[in-house]
């Protein structure tokens, strides 16, 4: 997000320069709240995780928690991660050869900073591993992944309730198969995942988002949050609210955290964000301050 790799390492200095520059770009296009994410990646970016901890509501921005996402294609394919990425979480974060006090430790640095993990439940080790991240308070993701439909439905059935960008880094659909995409019309006797979508009419054709796909889905993007209700509300022919319930309150039960994000009542937290008739950003408030949002001198040139 504005030339910002959260997965790159740096000194702490420009890492949190970078995030703070992230957080005020991300204020200007109306997202009050995210997951700063990151792929499988060196032992020394992980470690920077404390720096991506939950801050106090303020005029920079509300950062949540950790979206840690391990895309398995990603390295597998492209190469585009470290070659010993996973084994380095594990080294980070694993059990193996930590004592009690240490895993105690462990878990509860994981429930303060680490918020989604992103795996392919047909890997040696991460079936089994998805009933203890979700007893740790983590959202498991299934994503980046070449899993059939009957291990994507045995994820789902430990615990996994997200997809993550349907369509995109897995096996398209197959009458046959319909490997994690068919999660949307299992006849198995299971809770159907939400599912983030790539809104930008190019990730995924508008002709795939009819006016059925909305009920669970929430779409994100490489553009801005605003861009991407709008292509949705073209795309989907939803109504406004159904759009901006899958950028609002869809996230937040995702996460566990909709008494206080993702909905306007009393105790919530007050972000709010105003827009024009035409959906474009007019004014934005974290914690009820506004945000001088001309103050913020981050432009993102609009393609789609």
């Amino acid at each position: 997000a504005f030339g910002v790799d959260f997965s790159v390492a740096s000194d702490p200095e420009t890492y949190e320069r970078d995030l703070l520059n992230v957080n005020r770009g991300l204020l200007k296009y109306g997202t009050t709240s995210y997951c700063p994410t990151i792929v499988s990646s060196s032992a020394a970016v992980y470690h920077k995780l404390d720096q991506l901890k939950p801050e106090p509501p303020s005029l920079v921005l509300t950062l949540r928690v950790l979206s840690s996402t391990r895309p398995v294609l990603v390295l597998k394919v492209l190469q585009a991660n470290a070659t010993n990425g996973f084994e380095d979480f594990k080294a980070v974060y694993g059990f193996e050869g930590k004592t009690p006090e240490a895993q105690a430790e462990l878990t509860k640095k994981s429930q303060n900073s680490v918020c989604i993990i992103t795996c392919a439940p047909e890997l040696d080790g991460i079936m089994e591993t998805i009933p203890d991240l979700v007893k740790c308070g983590i959202t498991v993701s299934v994503g980046h992944s070449m899993a059939n439909v009957s291990q994507a439905e045995e994820a789902v059935h430990k615990g996994a309730t997200f997809i993550t960008h349907l369509f995109n880094a897995m096996p398209q659909f197959h009458h046959r198969d319909p490997g994690v995409i068919g999660l949307l019309g299992s006849s198995q006797d299971l809770p159907r995942p939400y599912y983030g979508l790539i809104c930008d009419g190019i990730h995924v054709h508008p002709n795939s988002l009819t006016e059925r796909i909305f009920n669970s889905s929430f779409p994100h993007s490489v553009i801005t949050l605003d861009a991407c209700i709008r292509n949705f509300i073209q795309f989907t022919k939803c109504s406004l609210i159904e759009a901006l319930e899958a950028v609002t309150l869809h996230p937040a039960v995702l996460l566990g955290i909709q008494e206080t994000k993702g909905v306007i009542k009393p105790g919530a937290d007050a972000d709010l964000v105003f827009l024009s008739d035409d959906l474009y950003v007019k004014r934005v408030f974290v914690a009820g301050e506004e945000v001088d949002l001309d103050s913020i001198d981050v432009q993102i040139t609009e393609k789609f």
